[in-house]
């Protein structure tokens, strides 16, 4: 991901924080997602036409931001905020083809 063309409909800045929330996720809490089922839809999806719209299509990178993990179960994450508040990501995994992985977005042409 870190490699490719930010997708044209995507934000460049946007972009950058998936790319780097995904890696931070991976690196903190990627065995413990991986022993819980979490897939890689369940952390990378995004609509296919509309990815910075569509809340309920996206997986948990599209939701990290500035935030940090906390905690996650087999269904939810749980994400504090710099202020100290939290937020729970609740788990769903794609069931149709308007998701797609990050990286499937697209060429990159704007």
């Amino acid at each position: 991901m870190a490699r490719m063309a930010v997708p044209a409909r995507v934000p460049s800045a946007d972009w950058e924080a998936f790319v780097s929330g995904g890696a931070r996720l991976l690196e903190e809490w990627g065995a413990q997602l991986a022993a819980l089922g979490w897939t890689a839809a369940d952390l990378f999806a995004l609509h296919r036409e509309r990815p910075m719209d569509r809340y309920d299509h996206a997986g948990l990178v599209r939701f990290l931001g500035r935030k940090e993990v906390r905690a996650v179960t087999t269904m939810s994450a749980t994400l504090a905020t710099r202020s100290g508040s939290t937020q729970t990501f609740h788990r769903r995994t794609p069931m149709n083809r308007d998701w797609v992985l990050m990286w499937e977005l697209g060429d990159g042409n704007r």
